[in-house]
């Protein structure tokens, strides 16, 4: 699974329904008595599930599988160390199978059955593949290429009813064979002429690039990050970190202002809390309008002024400049030759000789607020009568929990104005590149876009703040989001920051004459 593996555990990478665990365990029922290996991150598994699943807490049995890391290890030897608790015919399924939606799940089922279909002729030396007869299975080779056109493949998910014939069977190969298969226990029930197929269209999510290709069909673009994690379900709203210091700090924060936040629990790498109803920012209609009274609302509750001491501008300046050559450093190793790209057919300097003209000590200089962190208007919930709900805030500003840079927030502010981050999530968004050019297009309304940044814009210099200083800071932070992403946007990121750094009159467009 790539990079993404080293933080979370596959069964609870994030879908549009929770996790692939959550679609797993709601195909089956409330009812349904769960038995679940776990080895890798098994905490994760056992903390996810306590908070996104408390009703069927009862019904879940976790089995630790010793040497998952180990010789002799595989789907064969986990399910083996259930043994003891499904001396019955049961149903196993692998952690990155998904059931295709119109899929109806037979239980008291009084046969053997393997589910799999029919897969490409190139791709099936990736799976258990099986010979038919009918509907009768003749053999089972695992991992070799499709011989004929009775070949199937393995999903993932069996229905085992002679039990006692397979856990016979399996028992002969653990700590025999390396990388003992659900297939090791199914020799005799082969013999016997009883295991039988029935065609299952199922969605493989095992690599990256077939978990990435799940989300983004279900509707939505690839926003995730490989150190975190989000899921909303059964009414509540879900965060994991792979630094639980993160989460102890954004937990900490709600306690310092209260009323603008929702109200946390926590659980090791988890917080979570209550799905609170509302619509953000960029669902709303009249979105302007509701612009405006979120600043009034933000100036009176939010930004409350802090004491400035001796280390605020030092860390300012470590995390704006110091922060901004780092995240460029893992941009130009990710994508290597970007830099020198046209952006938008327009030739523009290295952005190293870019960041190389910026006047540090001015974008250094904040001025100390408590401050959200990521305020963009994604993460802003209006929830009537002129009031709002902060998601997803920031857990500190360099070494502060409890106070950061105004000119943060607000330029955070005109970055989601600039970009419409919920568009982008649904793919809704322009981007073509070739040898020398990187086109791209952010879809988005003008009027909106020069409506809410005009109101931005007076906001401004109502409170008597740079607005150049703003600029620069709001392209800044697309430098810094770009290695954060994944492709494409990470490159829309990084191009629109080089647009925004060389064009110094690129905002006089949205100006009011």
């Amino acid at each position: 699974m790539g990079d993404i593996s080293q933080s979370l555990n596959k069964s609870i990478l994030p879908t549009n329904n929770g996790a692939i665990i959550s679609e797993i365990i709601n195909y089956f029922g409330k009812k349904t008595k769960f038995v679940i290996a776990i080895g890798y991150k098994k905490n994760q598994v056992k903390d996810y599930l306590k908070i996104a699943h408390p009703s069927i807490k009862k019904n879940i049995t976790f089995v630790n599988v010793d040497n998952f890391n180990k010789n002799f290890s595989g789907p064969g030897y986990s399910l083996y160390k259930c043994k003891k608790h499904l001396n019955e015919p049961f149903y196993a399924i692998s952690c990155d199978t998904l059931m295709p939606r119109n899929f109806k799940l037979i239980h008291n089922l009084n046969k053997n059955i393997l589910f799999g279909k029919k897969v490409e002729i190139k791709n099936s030396e990736n799976y258990c593949n099986f010979e038919l007869h009918k509907k009768t299975i003749k053999k089972i080779y695992e991992k070799k290429r499709y011989k004929n056109k009775n070949f199937r493949s393995f999903s993932g998910l069996v229905y085992i009813f002679d039990y006692k014939k397979y856990w016979k069977d399996l028992s002969k190969v653990i700590n025999v064979k390396s990388s003992p298969q659900f297939s090791d226990g199914l020799s005799t029930i082969l013999k016997e002429k009883k295991l039988f197929y029935q065609n299952f269209n199922w969605i493989d999510v095992g690599k990256f690039q077939q978990y990435q290709d799940y989300i983004i069909n279900s509707g939505g673009y690839d926003f995730s990050k490989t150190n975190e994690a989000i899921y909303i379900i059964n009414d509540r709203v879900i965060k994991f970190f792979s630094d639980k210091k993160i989460v102890n700090q954004r937990f900490k924060k709600t306690k310092i202002v209260k009323g603008i936040f929702p109200f946390l629990w926590k659980l090791n790498n988890f917080y979570y809390y209550n799905f609170v109803k509302g619509k953000t920012l960029y669902e709303v209609k009249k979105q302007t309008k509701i612009f405006y009274d979120f600043l009034e609302w933000a100036d009176k509750n939010l930004w409350i002024k802090k004491k400035k001491d001796k280390g605020f501008k030092k860390n300012c300046r470590n995390f704006y400049k110091d922060k901004t050559y780092i995240r460029l450093r893992k941009i130009l190793k990710k994508h290597n030759g970007i830099d020198k790209l046209r952006i938008n057919n327009k030739h523009i300097a290295s952005i190293k000789n870019l960041l190389n003209k910026l006047n540090w000590n001015k974008i250094t200089k904040g001025e100390s607020y408590f401050i959200h962190g990521d305020l963009q208007f994604d993460n802003i919930l209006y929830t009537g009568s002129k009031n709002f709900t902060l998601l997803d805030w920031r857990q500190s500003f360099g070494n502060y929990v409890d106070k950061g840079d105004i000119y943060y927030d607000i330029s955070k502010l005109l970055g989601g104005i600039l970009i419409n981050y919920k568009k982008i999530k649904m793919n809704k968004f322009y981007f073509r590149e070739s040898k020398t050019n990187m086109d791209f297009k952010v879809l988005e309304s003008k009027k909106i876009l020069k409506n809410n940044f005009l109101l931005l814009h007076n906001f401004i210099l109502r409170k008597k703040l740079d607005l150049e200083k703003i600029y620069t800071l709001t392209a800044l932070i697309f430098l810094n989001m770009s290695p954060l992403h994944h492709s494409p946007f990470d490159k829309i990121l990084f191009g629109f920051s080089k647009e925004l750094l060389h064009d110094k009159n690129y905002f006089k467009k949205y100006e009011p004459n």
